[in-house]
């Protein structure tokens, strides 16, 4: 405690130095502000633009910038001495990876096979077998049932041409039985009831039904073992080239003996069905199961093979060719490359110990292991079988041998899928070594690594407990928690969408509930939320540490590939880079400037001459050398020769330079933006262009509202729809609806129930009426038919079809009805879309329904229909509207028919009387769409300009060098021939001019462009929005312009009035989708003006400030969702009709991403990959991307929030301030005199001062001065010791250096708790693992080392010998002894095993053999070991290390090369002998942990010998000396490191402890004082009663004698 002076000020102390240094700050900023008035007000005196290059840094703005540079230095000099990942061939490797997926693509053809496959599908399971209720496929639940469906859907549907066979040819069918045995019943008292009973053959080995052959009336079934489904054995029969009636004969034949209740178990039928078409053969199957329960599995699955198109020479043959070819070549180099990191891998390996392998590289072997071997199944499976099958097919064998093409196909299949999808992670990873910030997704996770692996151990713990949990309480009544594995997949799919509520109510709604809540609350409140705090933290400080550096690498990268570029823009124009043009203007500058001074002369004549030779020498280029010096450029820029050739300072400062430049034009930018809200004509200009804006807006959203009329349009075609596709018919016993139509069949029954009603009625509806003359119009298209030329199935298939073909100019009559189908070429609207063909109308007077029954005897969907439509225009009185519709067949040529109904309804007379309003709103949309359109020209014309005056200045280059070469060469035109070769030289040269002259417009009008959108990113939207809106008014002219618009009335007959209707209806369709997507457009742009305010920027703020991180970002993104796409694509596309092409597939991967999915499907369509695909990209997604998508947004957040919130201006007050200015013709804002803002600062100046002015009422006579923090750390130690070794070294050693980091970390496995360890026995040690082991040997240690310093204590109380801590506990050896050899080994050197301690107080506790140490020794144990060896002279103990050490050398190089290296030792039963050696060899692959056995070896015998043996390895393998001793020395380096942070830590602890001992005297002192100064004052206190209480009676006698005065003188 100390006295404080008295002091006037009312302010608090602050030094000189700190009050000087906010002067200056103050002066800066002041003089700063000043030179930018003085800057605004020049360029308005000139009348210019505000750039960038009119803003200038002050000093101080500079000195925050280079502060900033010197805190990234650190990392700059770490990300140079980082080596890249496959910096070389980067653009190689991304090509070649990119052809692999291509090829992969092209070489599984789903979009072949999916077709055929879906079309087999709904067939054989979408088609009701019986109906009331609808039963299909998966309904099957008894033997009756399977007879039913293979009656009425599934021979029907191979065998006649009423299905498949149609397009297809079905190769053959093979079905596959598989019967139980029957015993008897072994519950007695059940055997009258049942007396057999049934054992699946899957249920154990020797019970099915094996014994020859099924015999009865009929016919005679034998066994096959071996054959049949999956080669897994059975009663196996073949349907080949059958009719229908055979096929059911057949099959009466089998059905008493195939389908017996008490024996069956499965059948399964296997078809193939080729289709010329699409030269797909596929392989499809069903298998009905009934297990033990009754109930009956069923399974199908189908896969597409393509013998047929592998054999043909198509283009689609060729470019796989081509790709394949290129692919090889490029496989080769990656091949080599990789031989090349396994051989640095080795030496690093065989040389160091260690294994050099970075994360990447694992990734990199994965994808190529996974790439050689879906190569040789194509090379064994496809190439290996060309020409080897054809069809039709003769005998078993050879359907066999289809059926083991296609399995091992799918498994090709599988296997390229996924890697494709490690491909293109690879692809990441080889882009991040040119674009660095795209390892933001691969840099997070490496740092969150160890977190993200806590984390998920976790979380799977969790899901394994919750799963058990649903399994035991849900699995008995819900189908999806019925098995373990169905559990966990329902439990994780609902984290991401999947409704599981009911499922779990059905299975215990007694427990539902809390169940549910409990999950959901645990995984969406905690963990998930969990993770993306691990995700934003990582985020943020990879963000912090290396944001600046990323910034510089990608601006590096744009310097280079613009340098690229322009390399490459000369080495296509044959130019090369030079000064000629320059040189030449200088040359006639000087020729003609004279002087009198002569040295002056002397100068100038002596810089012509250079001038000249200048001139000459690069006038002479020819293009070989132009040429020649472009591809060495190239060269060079793709190699990135520029930077490779720096050395490591130049590195620096390159990288240095750039982050200032950079730096310097965001703080100049920053400035612009602020000098640019200082104007009142720029803000009030946007203000001016935010109101029109916004009069736009609503001028368009009523223009195309009242254009679209979409509610009365959508009431229209709801009308339509209602009658047409909702409607149901019956079709072969089932209800069916117009979208559900999938065979001809189908589609005669739809339009005579369905179609006929509706035409036949007068009007739909109440008050919509057809359109007569023609009410309708039919429409048909057909394939073109060639003969069938391929080997593998001509013989059965002589006619296919490929691409949609032509009629002839008769057009067709019909077989059957004779009607006459007129023919129509394409262009006019006499047929549908203007696309030709065959038309027919049908006119009010006709029998629809006989029209429509001739179309079914014609068999118009006959072999080459390709389309039908039936178009048709209904008019409705109340709306004045007009709708056209149609229904659409299509024929594709797998067989499969799909249908489509579209309608679209438009208004003719959209300016009549009653709507002149919307003629005035498109007027007025027009006039803004000029306006936008001349401002937009505007502003680029300023930029075109500058880029033609740039052009004319090197026209003028090029004139004065043709005329300084004419001068230098003596070039005279009046002399030369003036004969043809004049002329024709004239004409080139005009030729050339007018070629170049094309080219550099066109080069400006991009380059133009380019610098207009680069100025501001708005006017992309703006451009783009201009030109939809160009094409939207086009649209609109369009339909004012029609004379079938103008002209048209109902009671008028027009030709192709249908048409017409057609082509009206298409333009209102194609003008809504444009209007669609510059609406989003139009209110996107409307962002722009929230830049108005900061209040309102939020948004763009944060995304102009993230741009560079969300761009690779958004690339990254749809990179990893295109691999799971193609995966997807790959794995599904042949059985879920969402994956069949490739656009389906990247909406379905979407959709996942969403919630909405079905798990069911993707086990259903690939069980074994399915589930892989869904569960990854979960978790790629959900749980990676979308996370640190969230931590960029909320970096940037923080980022711009202190500036947002630093700006208290709203922006209606804004606006308000704007005008104002501009009302009394301000030239700049004044936001300090701006009403509330100044008093709210003086208000706060004010109340800050109160604040810090003290009472001067009371006087402090002392204080109580707080404590300085004393650092006494662990890290304050380390880093005063670092120091104290970089001076006494010279700056040679400093604490890093000591740490090897490469050192692998030990693996801390928890002990077991002690209920574990007292109750232990032998036999519950033999039956743990050897982690098990682990954890009970980790507490018994604890416990012995307990027991000994108890033992210590004691004997060092008692003045005894302490014993030694470096032995085991007696029960330790005992259960040691009684450890299985395996998990000795596991336990020794494993993967989870003893820690450096504990393995030396094994090592000590071994024994070596006793025979080498002498036969008379009676008692051995490890004291009369060490005796033994101390009893040796060091001779001796050479020799017994010696030949201990070549004993062990046949068997140590053994060890090391075997690929089961633990399996081999525990074959050598002679090494059980010598204990010691069995644990030496094991450790030969880890030399390192030998030394540190050493180096941690407490007993003086053990370490002799240990060093005896080290040094006897090291006598025999002398070649690795050197990396002994660095290894030695790393070692050593690494217990010192140990030992000084130990003595760190003790020294920061005796600190810490000593200056608490410090403050606790310090404040018992203190303590002290305060209660002497209390009894001081309580002295004082009572000084002060004693004279208070004085006082008061002097007061009072006083006044009793003024009293007594006062009355005398009275």
């Amino acid at each position: 405690m100390e006295e404080k002076k008295d002091e006037d000020s009312p302010f608090t102390e602050r030094s000189a130095e700190e009050m000087g240094t906010d002067k200056v700050d103050k002066e800066n900023a002041q003089s700063s502000a000043k030179n930018r008035q003085k800057i605004l007000e020049e360029i308005e005196m000139r009348n210019g633009k505000l750039t960038i290059d009119d803003v200038e840094l002050s000093d101080q703005e500079l000195k925050v910038i280079e502060k900033k540079l010197l805190e990234v230095e650190k990392d700059l000099e770490k990300s140079i001495e980082e080596t890249p990942v496959n910096v070389k061939g980067v653009y190689l490797s991304v090509i070649v990876s990119l052809i692999f997926i291509v090829l992969s693509i092209f070489i599984n053809r789903v979009d072949k096979s999916s077709p055929l496959s879906l079309n087999i599908i709904d067939i054989f399971e979408n088609t009701i077998w019986a109906g009331d209720p609808n039963r299909y496929f998966k309904d099957i639940q008894s033997l009756t049932d399977l007879d039913a469906y293979y009656r009425t859907i599934f021979f029907p549907g191979i065998f006649t041409n009423t299905f498949i066979n149609k397009y297809n040819y079905v190769v053959g069918l093979r079905l596959t039985l598989k019967k139980a045995r029957l015993v008897s019943n072994p519950f007695s008292e059940y055997e009258e009831a049942v007396w057999k009973v049934r054992k699946d053959p899957n249920l154990g080995a020797g019970i099915e039904r094996t014994d020859g052959e099924e015999i009865n009336d009929l016919g005679i079934f034998n066994y096959t073992s071996g054959g049949g489904f999956d080669k897994a054995g059975g009663y196996v029969e073949f349907f080949c080239n059958l009719t229908l009636e055979d096929a059911l004969a057949k099959w009466r034949i089998m059905k008493p003996i195939w389908l017996i209740p008490n024996n069956f178990v499965s059948i399964t039928a296997e078809l193939l069905v080729h289709n010329g078409n699409l030269m797909t053969t596929l392989y499809y199957y069903q298998t009905v199961e009934r297990t033990s329960t009754g109930r009956f599995n069923l399974e199908s699955d189908s896969v597409g093979i393509f013998p047929e198109a592998y054999e043909t020479w198509t283009l689609e043959s060729k470019i796989v060719v081509i790709l394949g070819t290129i692919y090889i070549v490029g496989f080769l180099i990656q091949i080599f490359k990789m031989v090349q990191i396994l051989l640095r891998v080795c030496t690093t390996l065989w040389t160091k110990l260690k294994l050099d392998v970075a994360w990447h590289e694992y990734l990199e072997f994965m994808t190529l292991a996974l790439v050689i071997t879906s190569i040789s199944l194509f090379v064994q499976n496809v190439i290996g079988n060309i020409g080897k099958l054809q069809i039709p097919i003769h005998s078993e064998s050879e359907f066999t041998d289809f059926i083991t093409y296609c399995r091992n196909f799918k498994i090709f299949i599988r296997v390229t899928a996924v890697a494709a999808l490690l491909i293109i992670f690879r692809i990441l990873v080889i882009l991040k070594s040119k674009f660095p910030s795209f390892g933001v997704l691969f840099d997070t996770i490496n740092m969150a690594k160890k977190d993200i692996i806590n984390f998920g151990l976790i979380t799977l713990l969790m899901i394994v407990a919750f799963s058990l949990s649903a399994y035991l309480g849900f699995g008995i009544e819900a189908e999806g928690f019925s098995t373990f594995g169905a559990t966990i997949a329902s439990l994780w799919s609902s984290l991401f969408g999947r409704d599981i509520i009911s499922e779990i109510r059905r299975g215990n709604i007694s427990i539902s509930g809390v169940f549910y809540v409990a999950y959901m609350s645990l995984f969406y409140f905690i963990i998930l939320n969990t993770f993306l705090a691990i995700v934003l933290s990582v985020y943020t400080e990879l963000r912090k540490r290396s944001q600046l550096l990323l910034e510089a690498k990608a601006r590096m990268l744009a310097e280079d590939s613009h340098r690229l570029i322009e390399i490459l823009i000369n080495l296509l124009l044959f130019r090369i880079k030079n000064t000629l043009e320059e040189d030449a203007i200088e040359y006639q500058a000087l020729s003609v400037k004279t002087t009198a001074n002569a040295q002056e002369q002397e100068e100038i004549n002596e810089r012509l001459k250079k001038l000249e030779n200048a001139i000459l020498h690069q006038s002479r280029q020819n293009i070989f050398s132009i040429v020649k010096y472009n591809f060495g450029q190239v060269q060079l820029a793709l190699r990135g020769a520029g930077s490779t050739l720096l050395t490591r300072e130049q590195m620096m400062l390159k990288y240095k330079n750039t982050i200032m430049t950079m730096e310097q034009e965001k703080k100049k930018n920053e400035i612009l933006k602020k000098m640019k809200e200082n104007e009142v004509n720029y803000n009030f200009k946007l203000f001016v262009e935010m109101v029109l804006y916004i009069i736009f807006i609503v001028i368009y959203v009523m223009s195309v509202k009242y254009r679209m009329r979409i509610e009365d349009s959508y009431a229209m075609n709801t009308l339509i729809y209602d009658s047409i596709a909702v409607p149901q018919f019956v079709y072969k016993g089932s209800n069916t609806t117009f979208l559900e139509i999938y065979d001809a069949g189908s589609a005669y029954e739809f339009l005579t129930a369905i179609m006929v009603p509706y035409v036949e009625s007068t009007t739909v509806g109440t008050q919509n009426y057809f359109l007569t003359s023609p009410k309708i119009r039919f429409n048909m298209n057909r394939y073109k038919i060639h003969e069938n030329k391929n080997t593998f199935s001509s013989s059965v298939i002589a006619y296919v079809s490929d691409d949609p073909g032509e009629w002839e100019e008769s057009g067709f009559q019909g077989k059957s009805s004779l009607t006459k189908f007129k023919y129509i070429e394409p262009g006019t609207k006499a047929t549908f879309n203007e696309e030709g063909g065959c038309t027919y109308e049908l006119y009010p007077y006709l029998n629809f329904k006989n029209a429509f029954i001739n179309f079914q005897a014609d068999d118009i969907i006959g072999n080459q229909t390709s389309s039908l439509v039936f178009e048709w225009v209904v008019y409705n009185t109340n709306m004045n509207m007009f709708s056209y519709a149609y229904i659409y067949f299509n024929l594709d040529i797998s067989g499969k028919i799909t249908t489509r109904l579209s309608s679209q309804s438009a208004e003719l007379d959209a300016y009549s009387t009653e709507n002149k309003g919307r003629a005035a709103l498109d007027i007025i949309f027009i006039l803004f769409i000029v306006y936008f359109i001349s401002q937009f020209i505007y502003e680029w014309w300023i930029i075109m300009r500058g880029l033609i005056g740039q052009r004319q200045k090197i026209q003028r280059g090029k004139r004065a060098v043709r005329d300084v070469l004419d001068k230098l060469l003596g070039n005279n035109q009046d002399n030369e021939n003036q004969g043809i070769g004049f002329i024709a030289q004239i004409v080139w040269r005009k030729i050339q001019k007018f070629v170049v002259g094309i080219i550099f417009t066109i080069k400006q009008l991009i380059q133009s462009l380019w610098i207009f959108l680069k100025m501001d990113g708005w006017q992309l939207l703006q451009l783009l929005s201009v030109i939809l809106s160009i094409i939207q008014f086009s649209y609109l002219v369009r339909l004012i312009s029609s004379d079938f618009i103008k002209n048209y009335e109902i009671n008028e007959t027009w030709e192709n009035n249908i048409g017409e209707f057609g082509y009206i209806a298409k333009l209102y369709q194609h003008y809504g989708v444009v209007s669609c997507f510059n609406a989003l457009l139009i209110f996107l742009r409307v962002l722009k003006y929230f830049e108005f305010s900061k209040q309102t920027s939020l948004l763009t703020d944060i995304f102009d400030s993230a741009k560079l991180d969300l761009l690779f970002y958004i690339i990254m993104f749809f990179l990893v969702i295109i691999g799971y796409t193609i995966m997807g694509y790959l794995i599904f596309g042949q059985a879920l009709d969402e994956f069949q092409h490739f656009n389906y597939s990247l909406l379905s991967t979407f959709d996942v991403l969403i919630g909405k999915f079905s798990v069911g499907r993707f086990l259903g369509a690939d069980g074994k990959i399915g589930m892989l695909w869904f569960i990854t990209l979960s978790l790629v997604f959900n749980l990676l991307l979308i996370n640190i998508f969230i931590a960029i947004v909320y970096a940037h957040y923080n980022t711009n929030k202190a500036d947002r919130n630093a700006n208290t201006i709203g922006f209606l007050k804004k606006i308000i301030l704007v005008i104002k200015a501009r009302i009394k013709r301000k030239k700049y804002m004044d936001w300090e005199n701006s009403g509330d803002e100044k008093s709210s600062t003086k208000a706060n100046q004010i109340t800050d001062s109160e604040d810090e002015i003290p009472n001067n009422s009371v006087k402090q006579e002392f204080e109580v001065e707080e404590a300085k923090p004393i650092n006494y750390t662990v890290n304050a130690w380390l880093k005063m010791l670092e120091e104290m070794l970089l001076v006494k070294s010279n700056q040679k050693i400093n604490l890093p250096n000591l740490k090897d980091e490469n050192n692998i970390e030990e693996k801390i496995i928890p002990p077991a708790p002690l209920q574990e360890v007292v109750f232990v026995e032998e036999s519950q040690w033999l039956q743990e693992d050897p982690l098990g082991k682990l954890r009970i040997w980790r507490q018994l240690s604890i416990l012995h080392n307990d027991y000994l310093r108890r033992k210590i204590e004691k004997a060092i109380q008692q003045g005894l010998e302490p014993p030694e801590l470096s032995e085991l506990s007696e029960r330790q050896i005992q259960l040691w002894e009684i450890t299985p050899p395996q998990d000795k080994l596991s336990m020794w050197m494993g993967e989870e095993s003893f820690q450096n301690e504990e393995r030396v107080l094994v090592w000590n506790a071994a024994l070596f053999d006793k025979k080498r140490f002498g036969d008379d020794i009676d008692e051995w144990n490890i004291d009369m070991q060490r005796e033994c060896w101390l009893d040796f002279d060091d001779k001796k103990k050479k020799d017994f290390v010696k030949k201990w050490i070549d004993d062990i050398k046949p068997v140590t190089r053994a060890y090391k090369a075997a690929t089961n290296p633990i399996g081999y030792l525990l074959k050598q039963e002679w090494l059980s002998e010598d204990k010691r050696m069995l644990l030496w060899v094991s450790l030969s692959k880890h030399e390192k942990v030998k030394m540190t056995l050493y180096l941690n070896q407490h007993n003086r015998v053990e370490a002799e010998i240990l060093s005896y043996l080290l040094l006897q390895e090291r006598d025999n393998n002398v070649f690795i000396l050197d990396d002994s001793d660095a290894l030695i020395t790393s070692m050593l380096d690494s217990k010192l490191y140990d030992k000084l942070y130990e003595s760190a830590v003790f020294q920061a602890e005796n600190n810490a402890m000593q200056t608490s001992k410090e403050r606790v005297e310090e404040t018992r002192y203190e303590i002290k004082n305060l209660k002497n100064f209390q009894v001081h004052l309580e002295e004082d206190l009572k000084q002060f009663k004693r004279q208070n209480k004085t006082l008061k009676e002097k007061a009072k006698k006083l006044k009793a004698r003024c009293e007594s005065l006062l009355r005398g003188q009275e």
